[in-house]
């Protein structure tokens, strides 16, 4: 059986266009705003390189999804082949990038690269190899996509996270299954937007 290769975005439950929020400098190299995620296969029910990172910082699920521990939403998506995405795969082109696209605090001009591209693909591994660029690394935690155009979403589908305490060891580790659904949407007939027009007959 083919491999479903994807991006997994966790702690929403459906992507809303209507409240996409367009990507933000800040004054760290992370930018605010987008929609964020992390590579992921869809069969891949127990591993997921955001949730391997929460699992090993557990209070950071209680900070950023309080209101839905001990089941987190998320959605799968996957990107249409002409999705026009910046891949960051080296220390060079970070520090090259932030020359080319200068930002506030000498950081990068995500601003500027959303009018350029449809979305960045951060590597943190090769960020950590060099010293100018630890910090970056550090940011970011792990390698990830931020998506600065919704349009160029294939389709997605809902997902659970299921999360259980590990009481053998003092509630301090996590076990998770990730558990995708069947049905598929795409940004045009997501069930925010079917509701929408429901409620306006």
């Amino acid at each position: 059986m083919k491999k479903i290769e994807g991006y997994l975005s966790i702690g929403k439950e459906y992507i809303e266009p209507e409240k996409f929020i367009p990507v933000i400098n800040s004054e760290t190299q992370k930018p605010n705003g987008g929609l964020w995620a992390t590579k992921h296969e869809l069969d891949c029910v127990c591993y997921n390189t955001w949730m391997e990172y929460l699992a090993e910082h557990h209070h950071l699920i209680f900070y950023k999804y309080p209101d839905q521990y001990p089941v987190i939403p998320a959605v799968f998506f996957t990107l249409r082949n002409e999705a026009n995405i910046l891949k960051i795969e080296s220390a060079e082109q970070y520090l090259e990038l932030k020359k080319q696209y200068p930002g506030k605090n000498d950081n990068i001009d995500f601003e500027l690269l959303s009018e350029l591209y449809d979305g960045v693909y951060v590597n943190v591994i090769a960020l950590a190899r060099k010293k100018e660029t630890e910090e970056a690394d550090k940011e970011f935690s792990v390698s990830s996509l931020i998506l600065f155009n919704l349009d160029c979403i294939l389709e997605y589908r809902q997902a659970n996270i299921f999360i259980e305490v590990d009481r053998n060891h003092g509630f301090d580790l996590y076990e998770y299954n990730i558990v995708p659904k069947r049905k598929k949407y795409t940004i045009e007939s997501g069930p925010t937007l079917k509701r929408k027009k429901k409620d306006a007959k």
